[in-house]
């Protein structure tokens, strides 16, 4: 760990003082609230309208951008400022189905990786990193969550019905 010294400490302060004005903050504090108040000030109400539709972590993760990684904390700590993705936010105002259809999707990932989490404590990220690669490929929900079926026999399931479809 690297320690900074009270001059470098205050030259990142005001870095970070000047994104906090420039109206970035980081991603913790970005309450659903503000993103749609933020949306509203910057491109109009029907963006904002349409955006306070959509649940505050699907929010985060595609209207947001990163604006600066300022050094803030007592021990240099780096910290990344977002501001709002002006161009995504006029991406959903031309075509909100699309921005319908990700949700659904992101949805149902999330509703699955849940579910791995419960049943597969230790092993739930690489089952859930073959069903993001797979998902497409034909092979059903209940494959992924089934306790009988172990990782490489799953693996190699899912790599058969890729080839098939591939050929």
């Amino acid at each position: 760990m690297s320690y900074v010294c009270s001059n470098q400490r205050q030259a990142e302060r005001a870095k970070a003082d000047r994104a906090w004005g420039a109206g970035a903050r980081p991603r913790g504090s970005w309450t659903k609230s503000e993103i749609v108040r933020m949306i509203d000030k910057k491109l109009g109400f029907v963006e904002a309208a349409i955006a306070d539709g959509y649940p505050h972590w699907f929010l985060l993760e595609h209207f947001l951008r990163i604006y600066s990684v300022e050094r803030t904390g007592r021990y240099g700590r780096y910290t990344q400022y977002y501001v709002i993705d002006e161009a995504a936010v006029k991406a959903l105002a031309d075509n909100p189905w699309e921005y319908d259809e990700l949700l659904s999707k992101e949805r149902r990932l999330r509703k699955v990786q849940g579910k791995m989490k419960k049943r597969f404590p230790q092993e739930w990220p690489r089952r859930y990193g073959l069903y993001r690669k797979y998902c497409g490929c034909g092979v059903g929900h209940d494959v992924f969550l089934d306790a009988d079926t172990s990782l490489a026999a799953l693996q190699r399931e899912c790599e058969a019905r890729a080839g098939k479809l591939s050929s």
